[in-house]
């Protein structure tokens, strides 16, 4: 293979690491969220519309 084709394999498997990279991370922003959400659930406290909308938010993240 030539030298080109080894650099346009390296970018690729760099784009689609980092493109891993970011789901993987808002998963865990979404996944964090729940376990607020449940945690005030289960203390009976109010759920505040700004932790619902941040909820959306972090769902409408994933996968894009």
């Amino acid at each position: 293979m030539a030298a080109h084709d080894f650099n346009a394999i390296a970018l690729l498997q760099g784009h689609l690491l980092m493109r891993t990279q970011k789901r993987m991370q808002s998963r865990v922003v979404v996944w964090s969220v729940k376990i607020r959400l449940v945690q005030a659930l289960q203390r009976n406290s109010l759920i505040l519309p700004a932790d619902l909308r941040m909820t959306a938010d972090a769902v409408m993240h994933i996968d894009q």
